[in-house]
């Protein structure tokens, strides 16, 4: 998309000349439009399954999304959407997508990757051979073309219809952008990011006192490493805030206000901060949840495009001794027009609806993990809201430079090996680019943003010891730095990549 605001997106696969990108003022005015219309809507940040399953659930959905052709067709089959979103029978025709196909679309490279062992036997290697034969032959391409791929020479056909939104009788050439205008995408996305500020909800209840195992450090010991950490990652234009709740019927501790970069007001270093406000809190009493999320929603201040605004949560407990109901909670996330996001550790539990609903309404998310995974999920977790990341951390991925798409043939690339050596391989399977699809009756495409990126498909071979991964690697017009691992136990290769709406 970035090719296609500054000229000829040809021009992508000649080494010789200037990648013709966008300027950086205008990559700017497209990533404000996209970032406003994500907060509008309250969809996540996150990839292209989190993105239709929030527009699968809204009541009267407007929008136009910047999408693959082929998880244009998985929308409007009615396909689950990853794990959270289970499979809802095709829409009515309000509902469904129409795709949308630029002239100038970019498609998808979608290779076949091998991974090698040191004691990777003859059988094992001989199954990767057939399972690329089978690929390339016709029972292989028939498979392609049910889960809405288009091999190369082969005819159009299955779910690729009129039916499901698509069209099949449009074919663009083959552009292989190099690696100048891939490095330069990925340049001009990351400058062209928000910043974030960003208020940690940390619980202080007496049962972060608990040990995390057997004369383990206590559970408010790992979290306040966990934040420790999460301080680390901000970039220099991120805002961060630190409050503690504990109850009963206490307004959440304010330890530190909104400041960007890595000191303090007073010179202290970010980090040392952190650690001596947390030093100060003695975990004890209730966990008034719920009124810590509504306090710190409306902290944020007044909604806007500069900055993603977002309340993340740290707690191992439900709620209790809060003075606001379920339904006040619910209320005020989305009056806030600020993301929410609760990581549940302990006994809590993502499944309760009033944390369901904050979350999913807001286009934030509630992750389950464990005291021995925190640091990585909250790794993920500034991955995904701050300019200096890249992805959530349970799927690989921020995405796209052209917001149409087609097929047309092209070779597989073989990669090899944890050294990722190249090779050329058979003759592999091409994807749309990125097709932009709209409700019927409403909404005006927009693409999405460039970035190459690996979105990796763990399959085995038939009878195989070894899984093999078949990867999918979007051109400008595929995926956004950092976006989510996916892995999908389906037939479908290479399974829906990241989105944007607009």
């Amino acid at each position: 998309m970035y090719a296609s605001a500054g000229g000829d997106p040809s021009r992508l696969a000649e080494p010789a000349v200037d990648p013709g990108l966008a300027p950086a003022s205008r990559i700017r005015e497209i990533e404000s439009g996209v970032a406003t219309a994500l907060d509008t809507g309250g969809y996540p940040i996150g990839d292209a399954l989190d993105l239709l399953c929030r527009q699968r659930g809204l009541d009267r959905p407007a929008a136009a999304l910047a999408l693959t052709e082929q998880q244009v067709v998985q929308y409007n089959s009615g396909e689950p959407l990853g794990d959270r979103c289970p499979g809802a029978g095709e829409p009515p025709p309000e509902r469904t997508l129409t795709a949308l196909y630029p002239s100038d679309t970019l498609h998808l490279d979608q290779p076949l990757i091998e991974l090698r062992w040191k004691d990777q036997s003859a059988r094992q290697a001989a199954q990767v051979t057939e399972l690329r034969s089978w690929l390339t032959a016709e029972p292989g391409k028939r498979a392609l073309t049910s889960a809405g791929l288009r091999p190369p020479n082969w005819p159009v056909s299955g779910p690729l219809s009129e039916r499901f939104g698509a069209r099949s009788d449009v074919v663009f050439p083959p552009v292989q952008p190099t690696d100048r205008v891939l490095s330069d995408a990925r340049t001009n996305w990351q400058a062209a990011q928000r910043p974030g500020r960003v208020l940690l909800l940390l619980d202080g209840s007496g049962s972060m006192r608990e040990p995390v195992g057997p004369a383990g450090p206590t559970r408010f010991d790992v979290a306040t490493r966990g934040v420790g950490r999460l301080s680390d990652r901000m970039g220099a234009r991120d805002e961060f805030g630190l409050w503690v709740f504990h109850g009963p019927g206490r307004t959440p501790q304010r330890l530190l206000p909104f400041a960007a970069g890595g000191v303090t007001a007073d010179g202290t270093p970010r980090r040392d901060a952190v650690a001596a406000a947390l030093r100060t809190v003695r975990p004890a009493g209730d966990t008034p949840l719920y009124r810590a999320i509504v306090d710190g929603v409306g902290a944020l201040g007044p909604a806007g495009p500069d900055r993603v605004r977002a309340v993340v949560v740290l707690t191992d407990g439900v709620d209790e001794g809060s003075d606001v109901t379920a339904e006040q909670l619910v209320a005020a996330g989305r009056a806030a027009a600020a993301r929410v996001f609760v990581v549940s550790v302990g006994e809590a539990r993502c499944s309760a609806p009033p944390i369901r609903q904050v979350t999913g309404s807001t286009g934030g998310a509630c992750y389950e993990t464990d005291f021995t995974s925190l640091a990585s999920r909250l790794d993920a977790l500034v991955d995904t809201l701050w300019s200096g990341g890249g992805g959530n951390g349970e799927a690989a991925g921020p995405d796209s430079g052209g917001c149409g798409g087609a097929a047309a043939p092209g070779p597989y690339r073989i990669r090899r090996g944890p050294g990722g050596r190249r090779g050329r391989g058979d003759p592999g399977r091409r994807g749309a680019a990125g097709a932009a699809a709209r409700p019927r009756r409403a909404g005006t495409g927009h693409p999405g943003d460039p970035q190459r990126h690996r979105r990796r498909v763990r399959r085995s071979a038939p009878g195989a010891d070894r899984p093999v991964e078949r990867a999918r690697r979007p051109t400008p017009g595929g995926d956004r730095p950092g976006d989510r691992r996916h892995r999908r136990r389906t037939g479908r290769d290479a399974g829906p990549g990241p989105g944007r709406r607009r």
